[in-house]
């Protein structure tokens, strides 16, 4: 008889839930903001979602939208787009597992997994084309430091911020959604997140100097490998020997499996193996901060070079193209004030035009002495 009545009240009280269309279960979660944000700016991302049934979505609270209400913003509906994401395959199950919401001992790091978001915005995407952002979402992160029954979900976005997840999932016809304590950060480019980030300046330096900023500005669908300055000081190194391009090397730490080789742009390869504490390696270095999404792809800061050893490690048979002295150069050097043991980078290179002119005056100066002695 008890079972026939749970039955019956769930008719009731579950099944209109499930049925509830995405603004109507944002107002009856009292996401308000975010509801009238969606409907008045995102009419064609509603369609869409209401066409799968694969769909999370992250929405800001009220008070987050309260704050930027007097911010002139870009573009509603790729903010928006940001926030609501999909299944690459036909999901199995719509709410997360036990599994998932608690950290695999095995392999620490797959319990990061990568989302497909609808933002296609060039602006801030450039994977290819019809390939949306991608940002990674790690289970198990428990708020305040302490024990919680319903861990949160930490999303790492662009320039390396982290969201989280306030309360959640809940579900509605087309998916799930959490409430997240901010709006996700757009994808900057490679230059604009290594100097956010700067764990890896030393790195960057190389890669302006070797002329190699256009490769990681604007090709398409990279994964870049950098290593951070407390373990990587020369400037004498190919760069693109740390990076993967072409149209399937957009490595995101859940697809970094081990046993597999993958070449970098170079022609060198890279193994994927595991650690003693079941970590992944690359080339025997760890991840030390994965998955930090930029316009075009994706980096992985790690605790060494790829190839060679010591703080200085690289391939050796590198040589530095020549300098184009007939254009402005595509960037600039980051200031390194600490962890380099070498010159600055301008004190690097052979004579300049100041060397030889100084050294002009010189001649003209003995010349002149020499006539007037003799005459």
């Amino acid at each position: 008889m008890k079972l026939l009545q749970i039955l019956w009240f769930s008719t009731f009280f579950i099944f209109p839930v499930f049925s509830q269309d995405l603004q109507a279960r944002l107002n009856e979660l009292g996401l308000y903001g975010f509801a009238q944000s969606m409907a008045g700016d995102s009419p064609e991302l509603l369609a869409l979602i209401g066409r799968r049934n694969d769909i999370t979505v992250w929405a800001p609270g009220n008070d987050v939208l309260a704050r930027l209400s007097g911010v002139k913003k870009r573009s509603h509906f790729s903010r928006n787009s940001a926030q609501v994401d999909h299944s690459p395959e036909p999901p199995t199950n719509l709410l997360p597992s036990k599994r998932q919401l608690r950290p695999d001992l095995g392999y620490p790091d797959t319990n990061f997994q990568t989302i497909f978001t609808f933002l296609t915005d060039p602006a801030f995407v450039n994977l290819g084309p019809n390939q949306p952002a991608r940002f990674t979402k790690n289970y198990g992160v428990a708020l305040d430091g302490g024990a919680t029954t319903a861990p949160s979900v930490e999303i790492v976005t662009g320039l390396g911020n982290t969201q989280f997840t306030v309360r959640g999932p809940f579900k509605f016809a087309n998916g799930v959604i959490y409430e997240v304590n901010d709006f996700f950060t757009m994808p900057e480019t490679f230059s604009a997140t290594m100097r956010n980030i700067s764990l890896a300046q030393n790195f960057y330096n190389t890669v302006v100097s070797a002329g190699q900023l256009p490769v990681f500005e604007e090709t398409p669908a990279i994964t870049v490998f950098a290593p951070i300055d407390i373990s990587f000081a020369t400037r004498e190194c190919d760069p693109t020997a740390f990076v993967l391009t072409g149209p399937t090397t957009l490595y995101y730490s859940p697809t970094l499996i081990p046993g597999t080789t993958i070449v970098t742009r170079s022609g060198d390869v890279i193994n994927i193996t595991v650690a003693p504490n079941g970590g992944k390696l690359v080339n025997g270095r760890r991840l030390v901060r994965p998955n930090i999404p930029m316009k075009n792809g994706v980096i992985h800061f790690i605790d060494g070079p790829l190839f060679g050893s010591g703080i200085g490690g690289c391939r050796g048979n590198y040589t530095r193209p020549p300098v184009n002295t007939t254009s402005q150069p595509t960037g600039h050097p980051v200031n390194i004030t600490s962890q380099s043991t070498g010159p600055p980078l301008a004190q690097m290179g052979g004579a300049t035009r100041q060397d030889y002119a100084a050294g002009a005056l010189v001649l003209a100066f003995v010349a002149s002495f020499l006539a007037f002695y003799y005459i």
